[in-house]
């Protein structure tokens, strides 16, 4: 029992949380978008929004947008002809597809609709991989720059190249560096705990593709 206890202190700490996203983006460091060379296509995986139904609509929030602007960013820069937008939802949910909705936010951006590009529905990384394969066979496309969180950047590149996808990552979604560490980061705090479960499921995540292929 009190290893159990201890167990939930140590996970609980900010210090601790913050050390694992950490070493989860240490192979994907920020990279200057200048250095980036042209593609065919932006890939923005989904993962940034959440919904919540009320009584006959729906509510959307941000998660992280870093994503969104970030593909926004690299296709004004020049950097592909098309956008592609993931059209990720939760099976059981039954909420409208992130990529349609990151669409419509893009247009209002300024990016017209022709260049935009949305996959059939997908559930998870693999799905999106898969789907953005068919999508490149379809259209004659060759290479992407695939727009994710840094952490998840891994295990994405991987199911991507999986595919025969001749990918360039660009990683976003850092954690924040560089903050004083204080008596704070030693205390237990329900937010640190849910970033280290988040962070252990991308791990196991990780593993059972490593394992799979």
């Amino acid at each position: 029992m009190l290893a159990g206890l201890f167990l939930l202190w140590v996970s609980s700490m900010p210090v601790f949380s913050s050390a694992v996203r950490s070493f989860l983006e240490r192979d994907f460091p920020y990279a200057s978008m200048e250095n980036i060379e042209h593609a065919d296509a932006v890939v923005v995986l989904s993962g940034m929004l959440s919904f919540s139904r009320t009584d006959d609509t729906f509510v959307q929030e941000w998660g992280d947008p870093d994503r969104f602007f970030t593909g926004l960013s690299l296709y004004k820069h020049g950097k592909a002809r098309f956008l592609i937008f993931t059209r990720g939802k939760t099976p059981w949910a039954d909420l409208p597809h992130e990529g349609d909705i990151l669409r419509q936010h893009a247009i209002a951006w300024g990016i017209s609709p022709e260049v935009i590009l949305l996959t059939p529905d997908v559930a998870n990384t693999e799905q999106e991989a898969r789907a953005v394969k068919q999508l490149f066979a379809q259209k004659g496309l060759e290479n992407l720059i695939l727009v994710t969180s840094s952490y998840h950047m891994p295990r994405a590149l991987q199911l991507f190249e999986n595919h025969q996808l001749k990918v360039t990552p660009y990683p976003v979604d850092f954690a924040p560096t560089g903050a004083r560490m204080t008596v704070l980061d030693f205390l237990p705090s329900a937010r640190a705990l849910s970033e280290t479960s988040f962070a252990f499921r991308e791990l196991l995540g990780r593993v059972y593709y490593a394992v799979r292929v």
